[in-house]
């Protein structure tokens, strides 16, 4: 299986169809391939992340450090299930970094958490790219709660650098000569 990013994306291997090639778990979660799929497909699959045994219940699986690219704007997306009707959140969280190695962190963004219902909910993050960002890393945590599933899914994931921003014009620059001062 090639890791190469897929079409329209920066990262390898976002819809699980087979492994999770390309992903890794971290401090104590336990990365896993499941059957259940987003899309319902019997020939494809999801990422699972499952109870670490720790305090707060917490689960995380990282991306590799991938290039950004051009644009000023990234977007991340992800399906997400907990296989119950409440009681685990799913959320993404990217890692931005000054250098190529992704060893000079300039700080993380972190999506709201999404609880799931038992079905997928996609979970979006449109961001402003750090004037200095070059890389980064994709984290995708999850909330456990003792007494549900003790496991989570996650599948197609994106994370992109084309993206089209609507009303994105910087004005935290204090420039607003593109905007009229008055209705048409």
């Amino acid at each position: 299986m090639s890791l190469e990013a897929e079409a329209g994306g920066l990262l390898a291997n976002t819809t699980f169809d087979v492994d999770t090639a390309g992903w890794e778990d971290h401090d104590g979660s336990v990365l896993t391939w499941n059957t259940g799929d987003a899309d319902g497909s019997p020939t494809s699959g999801s990422a699972a992340l499952e109870f670490n045994g720790k305090n707060p219940v917490v689960v995380e699986m990282r991306s590799s450090c991938v290039l950004l690219g051009e644009g000023d704007m990234i977007e991340v997306s992800v399906q997400f299930s907990s296989l119950s009707l409440f009681g685990n959140d799913g959320r993404s969280n990217i890692e931005f970094f000054s250098d190529e190695s992704c060893s000079e962190s300039l700080g993380r963004e972190l999506s709201d958490p999404q609880g799931s219902t038992g079905n997928w909910v996609l979970i979006t993050q449109p961001l402003q790219r750090p004037p200095s960002a070059v890389a980064a890393i994709l984290r995708l945590e999850a909330s456990i709660v003792p007494g549900f599933p003790p496991f989570v899914l996650f599948d197609n994931v994106a994370l992109s650098t084309d993206v089209e921003a609507v009303f994105c014009d910087d004005f935290e620059s204090g420039d607003t000569s593109e905007w009229a001062g008055s209705l048409p």
